[in-house]
C-alpha cells in the first residue's frame, strides 16, 4: 500500500499540481483499490497460467498495469503529451526495478 500511495504522490509532484487535502485522502484511497486490484489481477494470473510461466505472466501484467495506471495518472493531471510520455518511461523503469528486484528476493 505505501508504494501506491509513493506512486500517486510521485505522479502529482511530476506533473506539478498541488493537492488539497481532499485530493490527498483521494489519493490514498486509490491507493488502497490499487493494492487490492492488484491483488486480484496477480491471484487471477496464477490460476489461469501453468506454473512453469507464471512468474513472466506475473511480471507481464504487472507492467501492463503499471504503464495504464502511470498514462492515466498522468493524463488526468492534465500533463502535456511529452510529460506524460516521460513519466510512463519514468515509472515503468522504476517499476521493472522493484518487480525484478522482488522477483530476485523472493
Amino acid at each position: 500500500m505505501v508504494a501506491h500511495w509513493f506512486a500517486f504522490s510521485l505522479a502529482a509532484f511530476a506533473t506539478g499540481t498541488k493537492d488539497s487535502r481532499r485530493e490527498r485522502a483521494l489519493h490514498s484511497l486509490t491507493g488502497i483499490a490499487g493494492v487490492m486490484f492488484v491483488g486480484l489481477l496477480v491471484t487471477g494470473t496464477c490460476l489461469f497460467v501453468p506454473p512453469e510461466i507464471e512468474t513472466l505472466a506475473v511480471i507481464i501484467v504487472l507492467v501492463i498495469y503499471t504503464l495504464i495506471a502511470a498514462f492515466v495518472t498522468a493524463r488526468n493531471r492534465e500533463a502535456g503529451l511529452l510529460s506524460t510520455l516521460l513519466i510512463v518511461v519514468v515509472v515503468l523503469a522504476l517499476a521493472l526495478g522493484i518487480i525484478l528486484l522482488k522477483n530476485f528476493l523472493g
